[in-house]
């Protein structure tokens, strides 16, 4: 979602400027990147989601409670690598004819508040909202209270924007409600003394809590009804007295948790800077990537999320 001063300009420079190769490159490995992210994680995380989301019928069965959490895992990841993946394809094919879009993800997964969150997922949507409904609104120009009501009035319509469905407006309040939490908790005493305290334990444990906070939205996000989501989360809640995991949902559970560090490491060692500065590594690089991508690839996985919106 560009602003018209950022990419109408670009457009009279594009239809000027001749062919570059280095675009043609950066544009392309972008490219490669996003199908990878697309065919590799988010179209086998699908194949988790379908049966249990899909699958329960409202006054059904509930679903089996592990189950029901490595579904909603993986739609964790399959959105982020499916959106993600979207954007950056767009962004490269843009670029190899010169025109630059704004970066639409920024690791969002891998931030201490939900306020940070929403600072680095869909960052063009979440800009605009900013600038035409938030700040219009009164922004934080009115005080502490006003602020958090203009917060929740914000996302309410983020909701909506999504779907005229109970589910999107739910999961945009939601959202509201833990921007309103945030806002109240955030300078208060104790919370100020634990941040400085525990220092880095508490940066992860920011990281881990706000993590599952945004796991518990995209529930309401993904069921198709509330009644569904509602099934969902009670099956959650209730898996640990049906008995532990079985061994493929616990490995499940540690490749999201190595997803997140190596997400982590990758952002920290400048990973993919480093691949893209060094030609030849670049190469062997992106060779492996499209190789992957063609190998592990799904064969039949859905079309993009972000289609229906």
């Amino acid at each position: 979602i560009e602003r018209a001063g950022h990419l109408l300009s670009q457009f009279q420079y594009a239809f000027a400027a001749r062919a570059s190769f280095a675009n043609l490159v950066s544009g392309s490995q972008m490219i490669f990147w996003g199908l990878f992210k697309k065919l590799v994680i988010a179209d086998h995380c699908a194949a988790l989601v379908e049966p249990v989301y899909s699958g329960f019928v409202d006054g059904g069965t509930p679903p089996d409670g592990w189950a029901a959490l490595v579904a909603t895992y993986a739609f964790t990841l399959q959105i982020y690598c499916d959106f993600s993946a979207y954007s950056e394809i767009a962004q490269g094919s843009a670029r190899i004819f010169g025109i630059e879009l704004m970066q639409n993800f920024d690791q969002p997964y891998l931030v201490g508040n939900v306020r940070e969150f929403w600072r680095h997922w869909h960052i063009s949507l979440s800009t605009w909202f900013r600038d035409y409904v938030y700040r219009p609104l009164g922004g934080n120009r009115r005080g502490p209270a006003r602020t958090l009501i203009n917060l929740v009035v914000t996302m309410f319509l983020s909701g909506l924007w999504h779907g005229a469905a109970w589910t999107f407006v739910v999961w945009g309040l939601y959202h509201g409600g833990l921007l309103l939490v945030h806002g109240l908790l955030e300078h208060r005493a104790p919370v100020v003394a634990l941040r400085r305290n525990l220092g880095r334990l508490w940066s992860i444990t920011a990281v881990l809590i706000t993590f599952h906070a945004i796991v518990v939205g995209w529930v309401l996000f993904r069921a198709d009804t509330l009644s569904g989501a509602a099934a969902i989360l009670g099956s959650i809640v209730r898996a640990p007295s049906s008995g532990p995991p079985r061994a493929s949902q616990l490995a499940f559970f540690a490749g999201v948790a190595a997803f997140l560090v190596l997400s982590a490491l990758a952002r920290r060692l400048r990973w993919r800077e480093r691949l893209d500065a060094r030609p030849i590594a670049s190469v062997i690089g992106y060779s492996t990537i499209i190789l992957a991508a063609l190998v592990l690839g799904a064969e039949s996985g859905p079309q993009f999320i972000y289609f229906q919106f």
